[in-house]
């Protein structure tokens, strides 16, 4: 016999989303309402970053997989890796990525990535008294948060320019670092954040 499935909107006497929302936010958390919005803004920041950062790395280990003429197979194959990468921890991405990052020298994924990384572990592990960022509790320093969002938008400008010059077009972007090698030149490091963009 299937058994009746429980009414949890029930179980906690509510009978609205809002009623639900209400109950679940005053048992989970002691914050004020910008407080939790501020966190949970963050914490989307962090997930879309570590998100795009899996692409990457699915992206170029895609690459190794060996395209078959059943297609069927061919794609089991794809689907299995984008499985594995996408069911990896952040620092497990993180580690394997940060030489390529490195070498792309890029101020924003050097600085900006792990600074961000960083506060999303405060937020989930520390009080919010003790949430910090660069001196700050972008929790309660509106300049703070505001920070927070520039840099996080700089750092997914730098990922998608990661993307089309050393996944997409990795071949010339290469061969300017060849050149540049053998000639014995440097580029030059990136502007902190781009003066002629805004996010």
């Amino acid at each position: 016999m299937k058994k009746k499935p429980i009414d949890y909107v029930a179980f906690l006497h509510c009978k609205t989303p809002e009623e639900v929302f209400q109950k679940v936010k005053s048992w989970s958390t002691k914050s004020s309402e910008s407080e939790h919005v501020a966190r949970s803004v963050i914490l989307d920041i962090h997930a879309k970053i570590e998100e795009k950062m899996k692409r990457i790395l699915f992206l170029h280990l895609k690459k190794i997989v060996l395209v078959i003429k059943n297609r069927a197979e061919n794609e089991s194959y794809v689907q299995a890796l984008e499985k594995t990468v996408f069911a990896m921890y952040f620092g497990q991405v993180y580690r394997l990525l940060k030489p390529s990052f490195d070498s792309f020298l890029s101020v924003e994924l050097a600085e900006h990535l792990p600074a961000l990384n960083s506060l999303r572990n405060d937020l989930a592990h520390k009080s919010i008294d003790a949430v910090e960022y660069h001196g700050k509790n972008p929790l309660r320093d509106f300049s703070s948060l505001a920070e927070v969002y520039v840099n996080s938008w700089a750092v997914h400008q730098e990922l998608n320019e990661f993307i089309e010059k050393m996944i997409e077009d990795h071949e010339y972007y290469r061969g300017l670092g060849m050149q540049a090698s053998w000639a014995g030149w440097k580029p030059p490091e990136k502007a902190r954040i781009r003066k002629a963009e805004q996010p």
